[in-house]
Formats: structure tokens, C-alpha cells, sequence
């Protein structure tokens, strides 16, 4: 007997009726199938006359055994990885082709097979344009965890989860066509209910392939331009989406993780469809989605670990879009650098001349008259300006507060006669102001060529000029001392 006398819907989903008297089945199928082999007996029949919840769990336990051993001998721990868009499907073909061989009712299983079908080749054809099926390839995520474990703990690690945990955790996904395939002897029929549940499960493949090729996209466009330098045309991203690192826009926008939200909601989905086949709320075969579901918790945890650590936006992506729980709002791009300094709105031209001049070798061989009127031109404005900037209480908390569109009003140069300072009880050159919010290196600035147009530059060019303009008339020296005087306050905008 492979399968059980069942009165109802609802014993269709009763693990004791439909699983637990098989379980003998089990125990007993190693040796049938050794003593099939020396007969010379068919194992069709073998196989027809087997419970195929038993067969397809026995044969995903043979699995996780060559796994094991391929993954030690190859050290390559990404073998499960390479079936996983395979087998679920597989072991739905298992049902429906068990089914058609005992010539039970199998529309309603033929028609959960059709959608897994569409899902194995799309997943597949996913894993295979990333290279998961080259020589060697292995899942970036086993060589880290491989990295923090000892040796000892990785292999035993390997030899249940890896390999063996998985390899049933692919089967137990499918283990709800089981009820269904149940169901079909009392409602062989495909219903409303049926097509309604699978044209869900072909949108929530369909949503996988426009996750999934929209990442295929970005990454194809960011890798070629990290190699060029240049945003690749019409890539449909900016250069801005593409230094950032990872995807923020289509559905990546509303889920950090959409494919894998789509994913569980499948065969999540395919466990609801057979509790309707069954007629009951719920049943054993909760025990694959749910595990799919806890799996995913440890792997989304690690892998959004591992991408917080390569980019700094994406702390912001989080705290904006749900990880598997879409959101309602769109991500909107938050720059990491909000809490950088404001900037203040530079000191005039006639404070930033002052400060050269004060640490400037060259003023000091100027000549007297000329250097006290230019001093008397910048120093008393320049004091008065930078106590408009720089007050004798600033602090650099209240500096960098400051907006940057705000514009002081600058106090009157006095030309002839007169001080703008005169308001103050001190003078400026006695007055106490902030420290320098940054210190210079006065050695380094000096290293430094002038500017054509600035006073050093002027002294510069004068000083290797030829004999002939040390022995021109006095006056013609004075006047273009004036002109060049004029030039320099000219620039300023002082003049």
C-alpha cells in the first residue's frame, strides 16, 4: 500500500493517517532497493509501489550525502547551492510523474509543476549569467563564516546544515504537492481556487525576474564603470546611483531585498494552497516555508552585515526601507555627509591681504612710506572686519553655525584721515580675538610662488628685473609704484 485510505479532506493533512504509517517505509527502502538490484527486479515498480513522500525524502537524504562528500573533497561548500534552483521543482515532477505512473487524478498536481517549472528556469538561468555554475565558484558568504570557525566546528558544520539540512529543506519545500496530490482523489478537479493560487505563484516569479534583472543591471553598469571611469549610456542610472554602490531605485526603492521576499512568499504560498487542498488551517507541512523563512532571517542578516561594512549609505537605506517588508515610500537619498561642518562666509579681501602681508618676508623690505600706507589702508579694516567675523567670544560651535549666505556688512575702509575703529574703547591691533579655527603652516604658504598679480609677485618680478629699470628716472619709479599700488587695492575692490 503507497498511499492511505483517506474518508475527507481534512485527513488529507493529518500527519498520523498520511505520513507517520509510511515512516516503515523508510527504514525498510535501503535493503528493498539492494535486494531490487541482485534480482534483477524493476526498480520502476519499486518506486510505484513506494509512498513518494518517503521515496522523494529518502532520495534528498542520498543527496545531502554526495554534497558532504564533494564539498570535502573539492573544498568547495557551494554544491547544495548549485540544485537549489533544481530541486524543489525536481521533487514536483516527482509527485506528478507518481501520480501519472499509478494513474491517479494529477491535473491539480501537473498544475504546481507548470508554475515550478517557470521558477527552476528563471532561478536557474539567474545563478547561471552570475557564474554560479563555473569551476570553482563558491558563495562569498561560506569563506567568511569559514574564516571565524575552527576547522573542527566548519566540518561538522558542513555535515548537517550544509549539506544534509538543506538538501531535505528542498524537499520539505515541495512536501505540500504531497496533500494536494492527496486532495485530487476526492477533488480531482482544477478550481478557481487552484488557478487563482497559481497565477499568483507565476506574479511572484515574475516580480523575482524584475528584481532580479534590475540588480543584474546595476551591477553590470557599476562594474563597467569602476573600469572606465564613465557612466555607461544608457544604463538608465546616474553617476551618483552608481558611486553609491548598491541599487535604490525600481522595486529596490520599496525592499531592500524584494527577490528574497518573493521567494519565501512562494512557497509560503504553495503551503497555504494545500491547506485550502486539505481543508484546514493548518498542517506538517508548515515545517519547509517556515524553516525557508528562519534560513533566510540568518542569511539576510549576513549579507546586509557584510554590505553596511563596503558602504557607508547604506545604514541609510535601512532606517528608510524595510528589509523583506516593502515600504510605502520610496527611498530618497540621504547625503552621510549632512553633519559636516557649514561653511562661513570668507573674511574680506582687505583681512586676507593683511595676513599675507604680516607673514610675508618681502613686506618687510618694502619700502617705508609705501608699506605704512598700504598697512594703514588694510589694518584698521581688516581688525574691525574680523572682529564682525571672528568675535572675541567665538567659539568654534558657534562659528560653524553660522549660514553660509549670511554676508556681514563690511566697515568703510578710511583712505585719508580718520579710523573706523575709533567706535571701539581699543584699538584693533590691542583687541583680544578667537584663535584660528585651523592652523597653517606659515613655512609651507611662503614655499609657495606668488600670484602674478600680488604684491609678492610684483616684488618678485621686480627684483630680477634688468639693471636698466633700477637706473630709470625717480618719477617714473614713483608713478609705477602708484600704478602698481593701485592694481593691487584695484583687485581688492578697495580702490
Amino acid at each position: 500500500m503507497a498511499l492511505p485510505v483517506l474518508k475527507s479532506l481534512e485527513d488529507c493533512a493529518d500527519f498520523s493517517k498520511v505520513v507517520e504509517p509510511f515512516l516503515p517505509q523508510l527504514y525498510e527502502l535501503p535493503s528493498n532497493v539492494v535486494s531490487t538490484l541482485r534480482n534483477g527486479e524493476s526498480l520502476l515498480s519499486l518506486y510505484a509501489n513506494t509512498n513518494p513522500l518517503v521515496s522523494g525524502f529518502a532520495f534528498s537524504i542520498f543527496l545531502g550525502g554526495i554534497f558532504w562528500v564533494a564539498s570535502e573533497a573539492n573544498r568547495n561548500y557551494s554544491q547544495v547551492d548549485r540544485f537549489w534552483s533544481l530541486l524543489p521543482a525536481f521533487y514536483n515532477a516527482h509527485f506528478a510523474a507518481w501520480t501519472h505512473l499509478n494513474d491517479l487524478p494529477s491535473q491539480r498536481v501537473d498544475l504546481v509543476l507548470f508554475w515550478s517549472v517557470i521558477w527552476s528556469a528563471r532561478l536557474t538561468f539567474n545563478y547561471w549569467r552570475k557564474g554560479g555554475y563555473e569551476i570553482g565558484s563558491e558563495d562569498y558568504r561560506w569563506e567568511i563564516i569559514r574564516a571565524y570557525c575552527h576547522p573542527a566546528i566548519f566540518f561538522i558544520f558542513n555535515a548537517t546544515f550544509i549539506s544534509f539540512i538543506q538538501s531535505v529543506l528542498l524537499f520539505m519545500l515541495a512536501a505540500p504537492t504531497y496533500i494536494i496530490l492527496l486532495s485530487s482523489k476526492i477533488e480531482p478537479n482544477v478550481g478557481t481556487a487552484d488557478l487563482l493560487f497559481a497565477g499568483t505563484e507565476l506574479a511572484l516569479v515574475l516580480s523575482e525576474w524584475f528584481s532580479d534583472q534590475q540588480q543584474w543591471d546595476y551591477q553590470t553598469a557599476k562594474k563597467t564603470y569602476q573600469k572606465t571611469a564613465k557612466v555607461p549610456r544608457n544604463c538608465g542610472f546616474s553617476q551618483e546611483e552608481l558611486n553609491r554602490g548598491f541599487i535604490t531605485s525600481g522595486l529596490w526603492a520599496y525592499c531592500r531585498h524584494p527577490n528574497f521576499t518573493a521567494e519565501q512568499s512562494i512557497w509560503f504560498l504553495l503551503y497555504q494552497w494545500s491547506c485550502y487542498a486539505g481543508n484546514v488551517p493548518y498542517s506538517w507541512a508548515a515545517s519547509g516555508p517556515v524553516f525557508l523563512i528562519m534560513l533566510f532571517q540568518g542569511s539576510t542578516w549576513l549579507t546586509e552585515l557584510i554590505t553596511a561594512g563596503k558602504y557607508p549609505e547604506y545604514k541609510a537605506y535601512q532606517k528608510q526601507i524595510g528589509g523583506l517588508i516593502p515600504s510605502f515610500r520610496p527611498f530618497k537619498p540621504v547625503s552621510i555627509y549632512t553633519t559636516a561642518t557649514p561653511t562661513v562666509s570668507p573674511p574680506p579681501i582687505n583681512f586676507i591681504i593683511l595676513s599675507t602681508l604680516n607673514n610675508n618676508v618681502a613686506f618687510a623690505n618694502l619700502h617705508g612710506r609705501a608699506r605704512r600706507h598700504l598697512y594703514r589702508v588694510c589694518v584698521y579694516a581688516a581688525a574691525e572686519t574680523a572682529s564682525s567675523y571672528f568675535p572675541k567670544d567665538a567659539t568654534a560651535s558657534t562659528l560653524v553655525s553660522t549660514s553660509s549666505t549670511a554676508t556681514p556688512t563690511e566697515t568703510p575702509i578710511p583712505i585719508e584721515g580718520g579710523s573706523a575703529a575709533s567706535a571701539h574703547p581699543l584699538s584693533p591691533l590691542d583687541r583680544e580675538y578667537a584663535e584660528p579655527m585651523q592652523d597653517f603652516d606659515i613655512t609651507q604658504q611662503l614655499s609657495k610662488q606668488p600670484a602674478y598679480w600680488s604684491l609678492a609677485g610684483w616684488l618678485q618680478r621686480s627684483a630680477s628685473s634688468d639693471t636698466e629699470a633700477v637706473r630709470e628716472d625717480p618719477a617714473a619709479r614713483a608713478r609705477k609704484f602708484e600704478e602698481a599700488k593701485r592694481e593691487l587695492l584695484a583687485s581688492a575692490g578697495r580702490f
